[in-house]
């Protein structure tokens, strides 16, 4: 008796399967919002923090699927804002697009990320460079120095870490869409609203950012915006 043959399942189309991907990364994002204002201003359990790390990984797994499926997908807000706006850190960047790691040296030590991070804020923010030294005294994070021993760190640590602009190979990037379909366009506004209002309300942006910068630990100390004083 003849078997009958196995009829196989269409495919999923990809601009659907882009669809869900944008849906699923949504998704996690919002588990991770979630959480942070649940437990907000409490000491977390050993067991919460094994949960928000699990919250961590699904979101950054989700968008390095959602890159994979179409890498124009790299200009998406989240992918943007998380995953390439931490310094250096070769073996992610081959993972999340082969290339975005081509010229990156080795992630820099952690004190010197910390001073980078401070300079790069502090010049947003239009501080002196020393007020930012007295902010990164008060933060234990350089001992007490002189002025021009701080203009030499400066330097040092802008030459071995550039200082500058992202910590990936920017020409590695696809060319940004010009015109992107109806849902793709509506999930990149929906994410970026979504980075505005946390950006527009300091205490969720710093909580989030806070969860995030402990899950990176080795790659990225937590490290505050210095706070502008009126007298350098």
């Amino acid at each position: 008796m003849a078997r009958a043959k196995k009829t196989k399942k269409p495919a999923i189309p990809q601009s659907e399967r882009i669809k869900n991907a944008l849906k699923f990364a949504e998704d996690s994002f919002q588990s991770l919002q979630d959480f942070v204002q649940k437990h907000r201003d409490k000491p977390l359990s050993e067991e919460q923090k094994q949960e928000w790390s699990r919250f961590w990984d699904q979101l950054e797994e989700d968008l390095i699927k959602l890159v994979h499926l179409d890498n124009t997908q790299l200009y998406h807000p989240f992918v943007q804002h998380y995953l390439l706006s931490w310094p250096k850190n070769k073996d992610f960047l081959r993972e999340l697009h082969r290339g975005l790691e081509t010229g990156i040296k080795n992630r820099i030590k952690a004190n010197e990320l910390s001073i980078l991070v401070a300079l790069h804020e502090g010049r947003e923010k239009g501080q002196s460079l020393h007020q930012i030294q007295r902010t990164l005294e008060r933060q234990g994070l350089i001992k007490h120095i002189s002025r021009q021993a701080f203009h030499k760190l400066r330097s040092r640590t802008l030459s071995s870490g550039d200082g500058k602009g992202p910590f990936y190979n920017q020409s590695a990037l696809p060319p940004k869409p010009q015109c992107s379909p109806k849902h793709v366009k509506e999930a990149w506004a929906k994410a970026d609203r979504v980075l505005r209002e946390l950006g527009t309300r300091p205490e969720a942006k710093e909580e989030l950012d806070d969860y995030i910068e402990e899950r990176r630990k080795g790659l990225a100390l937590h490290f505050p915006p210095p706070k502008t004083t009126s007298n350098d």
